[in-house]
């Protein structure tokens, strides 16, 4: 193994869904125009690393000595750290049942695409579908459809919301245009 499990302060909670109380700060930082992915984490009891990781993994959420930790690569932009916590923190919410179901990794690692990566990281209970809705609760949390809505009718551009989210202008535009949402100043 990596040896990568470091400690939060939130106790693992096996097989259990999302409470009120986590759903409840997630929503919060939907509706804030930056989302601070990082105090979120911080309120659910992870806590953050950033390691410096091969380029190719992103992050991971991993489970040891009964608490959870969210790595972020160090050598990532910020913008990128930022949806990488987002998505971390999604997996946690989501798939922690999961990803604690597999005894050999205690964890899921993800790549710079948000699919695990190299065979001695995967987690054999992660599917593509789970990445697939981690992406898509990241989006939304750094992305929602009333926070870009409300960024477009106050006429910012492109730019203007992009630098006022903490995303990148691709992932910006990229959630504008599948929310039919003008793309003002590109």
């Amino acid at each position: 193994m990596l040896g990568f499990l470091f400690k939060s302060q939130a106790p693992a909670p096996a097989n259990e869904d999302p409470g009120a109380s986590e759903l409840a700060l997630v929503r919060m930082a939907m509706d804030e125009d930056y989302a601070d992915v990082e105090e979120l984490a911080h309120q659910l009891g992870l806590h953050i690393r950033r390691p410096s990781f091969c380029n190719e993994i992103a992050g991971c959420l991993t489970y040891g000595d009964g608490y959870w930790s969210l790595g972020v690569n160090a050598n990532a932009t910020k913008n990128r750290q930022r949806f990488t916590i987002a998505h971390e923190i999604a997996h946690y919410l989501l798939h922690r049942d999961l990803i604690l179901k597999d005894s050999q990794v205690n964890g899921v690692y993800d790549n710079n695409s948000y699919r695990q990566p190299v065979a001695a990281l995967l987690n054999s209970n992660i599917e593509v579908r789970h990445e697939q809705q981690a992406t898509m609760l990241a989006v939304r949390t750094l992305m929602s459809e009333t926070k870009m809505r409300r960024l477009c009718d106050a006429g910012m551009s492109i730019f203007q919301i992009a630098d006022r989210i903490g995303c990148s202008v691709g992932a910006t535009k990229i959630r504008l245009e599948s929310l039919g949402l003008p793309l003002n100043g590109h």
